[in-house]
């Protein structure tokens, strides 16, 4: 989601790639963190249909505008574009290198952004759906079509492996990081926007106040819910924007870009991008190569 699932690759050392398959690893007993956040990066598993359906769900309910219906197509355009033409990858045969291996703190990382990101947004959308509250559905659910676009497009991306380059990959989450912020804050404008029943104002007799305790539940309950969809919101608008600026920005992406240009270099293919300091060294390899005549026409 934040580029978690394309950050950590299913490779370990090897002697000729420095990379083996997964299914090669030795077998252990997989953590508390492994059992809630390796069924996202599976290519194709259970909780990815469910979230085709929910997205489905979504859409046919029109509670997603028809912009934010046709954006996973045109990023996915775009993503296309720029594998073919940009950022083509080195060696389809070599396994795609790890970029956050052994991190512990990314870990903890990723299981933060799968509770408060995945299943409690799920969660508030069901529970909209048995409340009947449609203003709720409307305000979350550009959100999480667009999330649920992109665990599917960044799965999409790692089944792949090494035929999609580490750049392109980085910029799925990029793209629909970018692209959500709008729709988040939107929803938290929404949420902040409703006001909860005012509770504690009635002076009641002892009476009146056993017989309205039905009533008062559920204002209790009707309070609770608009709290818990304001932190709900805000804690999401918070959290992404802090993932585009603090993580993909300058963690992912510049790691992501290494990885390439170095496995270009050692391929010794031809650079996807020329940088400033590469062209000078190349005119600077072609000078020394260039015989005295050459060199005096030139001049």
């Amino acid at each position: 989601m934040s580029g978690a699932s394309l950050a950590a690759g299913d490779t370990i050392e090897d002697e000729k790639y420095g990379n083996i398959r997964a299914d090669e690893k030795p077998a252990k007993e997989g953590t508390f963190m492994d059992m809630l956040v390796k069924p996202l990066r599976t290519p194709l598993t259970l909780i990815h249909t469910q979230l085709i359906c929910f997205s489905a769900v979504l859409v046919a309910s029109g509670a997603v505008p028809i912009p934010t219906l046709l954006f996973p197509l045109l990023a996915t355009l775009y993503i296309v574009l720029m594998a073919v033409l940009i950022f083509t990858p080195v060696d389809s045969k070599r396994p795609p290198a790890k970029l956050f291996d052994g991190d512990k703190r990314f870990e903890i990382y990723t299981v933060f952004e799968t509770i408060i990101a995945l299943i409690l947004p799920v969660g508030y959308i069901l529970g909209a759906f048995v409340r009947g509250d449609s203003k709720a559905v409307a305000a979350a659910a550009p959100h999480m079509y667009l999330l649920s676009s992109q665990i599917l497009t960044e799965n999409l991306a790692k089944a792949m492996g090494s035929h999609i380059s580490l750049p392109i990959r980085a910029l799925v989450p990029v793209l629909y990081n970018s692209a959500r912020l709008p729709s988040l804050m939107n929803w938290a404008r929404e949420a902040f926007r409703r006001v909860p029943v005012a509770i504690g104002t009635d002076h009641l007799h002892k009476m009146e106040k056993l017989a309205k305790m039905t009533v008062l539940g559920g204002r209790l309950r009707d309070a609770g819910w608009a709290w818990f969809g304001r932190g709900l919101a805000a804690l999401n608008l918070v959290f992404w924007t802090a993932n585009l600026f603090f993580f993909l920005v300058p963690l992912f992406v510049p790691r992501a870009m290494k990885a390439h240009f170095l496995a270009e270099s050692e391929a010794g293919a031809k650079p996807s991008v020329v940088l400033p300091k590469q062209l000078h060294e190349q005119e600077k390899a072609q000078e020394r190569m260039m015989s005295p005549e050459d060199k005096a026409k030139a001049a």
